[in-house]
């Protein structure tokens, strides 16, 4: 069982092709090569990244990653783990109390995914309510905290974000998937909990879906969301 304090992360990818889906849940994990073996680097240049993100890192004074970081980046950014995430049944555990930097130990190989991704085909994906991340929360606090980290990477990296927490009416939102301020068409990464995903849905496409977050899974689990969330794993590709 997990508590607030002592919550724990999954993440996930496909050695298969060029785009590597990751599957990351705060609460329960799945990992076939466990990433609790994995020897700590001693800085965030031990890791393969883009220079967005390695951008947004100086920017923000962080040099030397948490220990969840340090755990989870690594491997999800060589994509040595394996979707594995069938009915909830999953096999090994990363566990860190809140407060250790989880968020950004799924964000950052995310965005870097992305942004290669891009790079090898040679143009931008972002597209009109087609999101190729997803990022289903617990509460519109949560959607609002981790929009927020999103969006400061998101400055570096080119990689449009929005977050869904409620608080706009649902025509707002579905403008905001549409295009921003700067007139960028759609989004790539989503962030909303599950009842207002579910609301958008009639013009929401998960067809570019490649990569799915599931934070603080154990308390969705708990609200009786599982069947809900399990419609959405099945969706990345």
């Amino acid at each position: 069982a997990t508590t607030a304090e002592n919550t724990q992360e999954i993440a996930h990818s496909n050695n298969a092709g060029t785009i590597k889906p990751h599957i990351s849940c705060e609460g329960w994990v799945a990992s076939a090569y466990g990433v609790s073996l994995l020897q700590a680097p001693a800085s965030f240049s031990a890791f393969t990244l883009t220079p967005g993100i390695r951008s947004y890192l100086e920017e923000s004074g962080f040099h030397t990653p948490s220990s969840i970081q340090e755990k989870a980046i690594g491997q999800l950014v060589k994509g040595t783990h394996h979707n594995y995430c069938k009915e909830f049944k999953l096999n090994k555990d990363i566990i860190a109390p809140t407060g250790t930097g989880k968020t950004l130990a799924y964000l950052l190989p995310i965005f870097n995914s992305l942004k290669l991704e891009e790079q090898e085909q040679g143009k931008t994906l972002t597209q009109p309510n087609r999101p190729r991340c997803l990022i289903i929360v617990s509460s519109k606090e949560l959607v609002e905290q981790v929009t927020d980290v999103a969006k400061q990477l998101s400055h570096h990296c080119k990689i449009k974000v929005v977050g869904l927490a409620g608080e706009l009416t649902l025509k707002k939102e579905k403008e905001l998937l549409d295009k921003d301020n700067s007139y960028t068409q759609g989004t790539d990464i989503l962030v909303s909990t599950l009842d207002r995903i579910d609301k958008h849905r009639p013009h929401l496409f998960l067809s570019n879906l490649s990569h799915l977050v599931i934070d603080e899974l154990d308390t969705l689990i708990d609200s009786s969301f599982g069947e809900k969330l399990q419609k959405y794993i099945e969706a990345v590709k």
